[in-house]
């Protein structure tokens, strides 16, 4: 319509105040409407496409990337701030294109023999083997990068309508890569969470039977193009699709029926030690307690270093009472919490959350089996009766890789300096340690005044809960009675641990001495 009366008058050469006027209304309509397409990688064909459409406007991170999805939830997730890292970046087997620690795929980015100068704004084409200096290219790389980053990012937080595009390629990714209904579902959920001024819609596009009919997922649009179809970026079916996002209408994030169904949260990571899990059980916690799910049951199956098949399944309930909340009966309709949110979980509870409100979630959701409390009390009354207890948590073995070593004679000085502050008292020094070493030093530098566990130890940089050999059940006890032993001392002094942080949830009172942090902080 705008068309025609553009047309008209400028045909007709009549009032150009109206004209103006019209061209204004046009633009500032077209505008509204305008959704920005922005690729999310899966292959080239899609920035092919849009610009043989004439509708790549401008140049955004993935255009030109093998993006697997675990990388652009990963990404996603931390801010990017691990793109391009030297350290973790290196070159594909077939020397054609560059990986990075995300798992993303730079094909079109570094110096190849023939085009050995990388581009600060464009791409190399077509894919030849890299140059054998292709490192010295990576500060650029990352630099464009970052400015194609800052466009995405600021369309995000600003609102505008954005439609996200992923197609599954096959020629550069097996089946499990698939966006499907689940993983949008999944992916959606992040961008939620990351950016909650958006106006997004995620396109998926697939030759799978389950792109044929629309899933009603909302901010998701599933689209089917045949296989034959898909690599031919200049014809009618990529065109076809193109113009079905651009009638696309993003909308703001709405209360979605999906984000107040129950969940299961099973194992974190299995590379997860006990108190790592037990932040992203709180963090879980929390979510239920704030009222954003109706219900929450934790599961973690057969899984894990501390599954004992003669103990049962779901080791959770090997240590703890089940924890079973709101509407979960009928299994086939609790979600699954996928990992990038259980690792939001356990980041809350460790760097966010206030000791006291990790307290307050312990008190009232997690019970610890009478068991094990039995050996707590026992243990208290025959040693800490009457006594200040200085309580030391040394982490050692494996936790080298995680945070800053602590020599011993550091420990030993801030020992002294508490023994000279409380000498008119009856003191005592509860040693938790997974080092033996250690255990062993600091039992000969105090032999009257040490106390300790008969607990599963490492004399090398094998941390107890990753060592096969050792029973798994005994691994998990003996970690909680530390961690609650911790809690019922007078005075801490800690390395960087979930184990002894989470004494302090135990125990939010309690003064602490720390003597380094994780790198992580």
């Amino acid at each position: 319509m705008y068309q025609k009366l553009l047309s008209l008058l400028l045909h007709k050469k009549r009032n150009v105040f109206l004209y103006a006027c019209v061209v204004f209304i046009f633009s500032t309509v077209q505008n509204i409407n305008a959704i920005e397409i922005v690729s999310l990688g899966g292959g080239c064909v899609i920035a092919r496409a849009m610009r043989h459409n004439n509708q790549r406007t401008k140049a955004y991170p993935f255009d030109w990337l093998i993006t697997p999805i675990k990388a652009l939830e990963t990404a996603f997730f931390d801010d990017f701030s691990h793109i391009l890292v030297p350290a973790q970046t290196y070159e594909r087997d077939n020397r054609i294109g560059v990986v990075d620690g995300y798992g993303f795929a730079f094909m079109h980015d570094f110096p190849t023999i023939c085009n050995p100068i990388a581009s600060t704004d464009s791409e190399i084409m077509p894919s030849h083997p890299l140059t054998y200096e292709w490192r010295t290219s990576i500060g650029i790389v990352r630099e464009k990068f970052a400015r194609r980053l800052d466009r995405l990012l600021t369309l995000l937080r600003e609102g505008t309508p954005v439609a996200l595009v992923r197609y599954h390629d096959v020629k550069y990714y097996a089946d499990h890569e698939v966006m499907d209904s689940t993983r949008s579902k999944h992916f959606i959920a992040l961008l939620k969470q990351k950016f909650p001024q958006a106006r997004v819609n995620l396109v998926t596009i697939g030759s799978s039977p389950e792109f044929h009919q629309p899933w009603h997922i909302p901010h998701v649009c599933n689209l089917y193009i045949d296989e034959k179809d898909s690599r031919v970026w200049d014809g009618p079916a990529w065109s076809n699709i193109l113009q079905k996002i651009t009638t696309l209408q993003p909308q703001g994030w709405m209360d979605d029926a999906s984000t107040k169904d129950a969940y299961l949260l099973t194992l974190p990571l299995y590379n997860s030690g006990l108190f790592n899990t037990f932040n992203t059980v709180i963090g879980a916690l929390d979510q239920y307690d704030r009222g954003n799910i109706t219900g929450l049951r934790i599961d973690f199956e057969d899984k894990g270093w501390y599954f004992d098949a003669a103990r049962g399944h779901n080791w959770w309930s090997y240590y703890f009472e089940p924890i079973v909340l709101g509407v979960v009966s009928d299994s086939k309709k609790e979600i699954l919490f996928p990992t990038y949110q259980k690792i939001i979980f356990a980041y809350h509870a460790q760097f966010e959350m206030s000791r006291e409100r990790a307290h307050e979630l312990i008190e009232k959701y997690i019970h610890i089996l009478p068991h094990i409390r039995q050996k707590v009390d026992f243990f208290c009354k025959h040693h800490f009766t009457d006594c200040f207890v200085l309580g030391i948590h040394y982490r050692g073995t494996d936790k080298v890789f995680e945070s800053s070593p602590v020599d011993y004679k550091t420990v030993t000085q801030h020992i002294h300096a508490v023994l000279n502050a409380h000498r008119s008292e009856n003191v005592k020094i509860f040693v938790a340690t997974d080092d033996s070493n250690f255990a062993a030093y600091i039992q000969d530098q105090f032999p009257h005044l040490v106390v300790m566990c008969d607990a599963l130890r490492s004399n090398n940089e094998s941390g107890v809960h990753t060592r096969l050999d050792l029973a798994p059940y005994q691994k998990g006890e003996d970690a909680i009675i530390d961690c609650l032993l911790l809690s019922k001392c007078s005075l801490l002094i800690k390395m960087a641990s979930n184990l002894s942080d989470c004494s302090l949830q135990f125990n939010p009172h309690i003064p602490v001495i720390k003597l380094n942090i994780s790198y992580s902080e």
